[in-house]
């Protein structure tokens, strides 16, 4: 899990204030409790940095199973934009991460790995409409 020296690292853009750090640290905790919105600010600021994909990957996933599936549609994207990476294996996200609210619905996915056409599915059944759309192009 992050710690404040990791949080700290994630945000190096500019030297934070001390304000800032507390901001960063707060974000976390919520996050960690199952804040959906916390959830999603953590994996938006790790999807700036292509070296952290994984984290970005389990801070969305874990915002999706608490509800908002558009996060499964954002995940779906980040997959597609690192050409490099194939299917994720959830035991890879599930690993070593303490704090994860929904960790016993992230083994239970599917094959137990995340592919693109398996998240736009898992929005595009909840009728979020980019991911119906995205998800054509698949059949």
């Amino acid at each position: 899990s992050l710690n404040s020296h990791q949080a700290d690292e994630l945000f190096h853009e500019a030297s934070l204030t001390q304000d800032q750090r507390l901001s960063v640290q707060l974000t976390l905790e919520s996050a960690r409790l199952g804040n959906i919105f916390a959830q999603k600010k953590m994996a938006e600021e790790y999807s700036l940095h292509k070296s952290e994909l994984l984290p970005a990957v389990k801070w969305y996933l874990e915002a999706g199973l608490l509800g908002d599936v558009r996060c499964f549609y954002q995940i779906g994207l980040l997959l597609l934009e690192s050409s490099d990476c194939g299917p994720i294996n959830v035991y890879d996200i599930v690993e070593n991460e303490d704090g994860l609210v929904e960790s016993n619905k992230i083994m239970s996915w599917g094959d137990g790995h995340l592919t693109v056409p398996s998240l736009f599915e898992r929005a595009a059944t909840k009728n979020y409409i980019p991911a119906q759309i995205a998800l054509a192009k698949y059949y």
